[in-house]
């Protein structure tokens, strides 16, 4: 064991499946996931925090009457059927009822309330945060690049995503980078043109 505080998020909705998650549109094995005794297990350790990912934000929705999709958390629904966008208490009861459900069952499954939000896609507003924080969330994490100091507020903060292919290597020179004041801007990039 390295010693590392970390945090794990979950989306309640995946955590309650019995077969399959829609994960991106692609069906997985609900095996694929943690379950929550492994989830009660590492967090006994003290090592690690159980976030909220959302109950199920983590998805698109409608976002405009062309048909496009955006993050569910931010974006406001278009109803295809009444031609018209959810208005701002819609959006705000919706967001609430997610959140609330959310920290609901994460408390009746590992025993704590969880006091981190992991913003799905790393999206957030005004809204959303107002919303986490009444739920008692007023620790944010965002998909932003950089590292996290002073001028970066506690519901916006920077992570590194850690994916299967991460290892102890990537993840030191990820904070080795962090630590340096770089961001995604100040690294090389692997960049594909294709002619027009």
């Amino acid at each position: 064991m390295l010693g590392i505080p970390s945090v794990i998020a979950v989306v309640t909705r995946w955590q309650e499946e019995s077969s399959t998650v829609d994960f991106g549109g692609k069906p997985v094995p609900r095996k694929q996931f943690m379950t929550w005794e492994q989830l009660r297990e590492m967090q006994a350790t003290g090592m690690v925090e159980i976030a909220s990912h959302s109950h199920d934000l983590h998805r698109g929705i409608p976002s405009n009457p062309g048909g496009s999709m955006q993050a569910a958390a931010t974006t406001r629904l278009y109803d295809y059927g009444r031609k018209q966008y959810e208005s701002e208490s819609a959006y705000r009861a919706r967001i609430n009822s997610d959140l609330r459900r959310a920290n609901k069952i994460i408390r009746q499954r590992v025993g704590k309330s969880p006091r981190v939000m992991v913003w799905p896609y790393g999206r957030f507003n005004d809204t959303a945060v107002e919303v986490a924080a009444a739920a008692g969330m007023t620790i944010g994490l965002t998909l932003d690049d950089g590292a996290n100091d002073a001028s970066v507020p506690p519901f916006g903060l920077r992570r590194i995503l850690i994916e299967s292919k991460t290892n102890i290597g990537e993840l030191r020179y990820q904070l080795r980078v962090r630590a340096s004041g770089a961001t995604e801007n100040d690294r090389a990039q692997k960049v594909v043109s294709s002619p027009l």
